[in-house]
């Protein structure tokens, strides 16, 4: 799966490296897995950051100028939360 999402991307250039790491976002008991490695997880999500903000961009520049209909719209969906309770 690590190389068909490199292969989407066209990002063959990543060594994912594969072997035994341990992982700091697991139980400190159970923390080794078998996965890319911490250099090539970190370029990994790197480059989809920056892909998420090129995407964002393009679409804030492709939707229509709404700037305070949200924040209206929000506030008052927010009034009506409360009103819940």
């Amino acid at each position: 799966m690590d190389e068909t999402a490199l292969n989407a991307y066209e990002w063959q250039d990543i060594d994912l490296a594969h072997d035994f790491y341990e992982v700091d976002y697991l139980p400190e008991n159970d923390r080794v897995r078998y996965t890319i490695s911490p250099a090539a997880r970190k370029e990994f999500l790197k480059r989809l950051l920056k892909l998420n903000h090129e995407i964002h961009e393009q679409e804030v520049k492709a939707s229509p100028h709404t700037k305070g209909k949200t924040k209206k719209k929000q506030k008052a969906d927010a009034s009506k939360q409360i009103k819940l309770f």
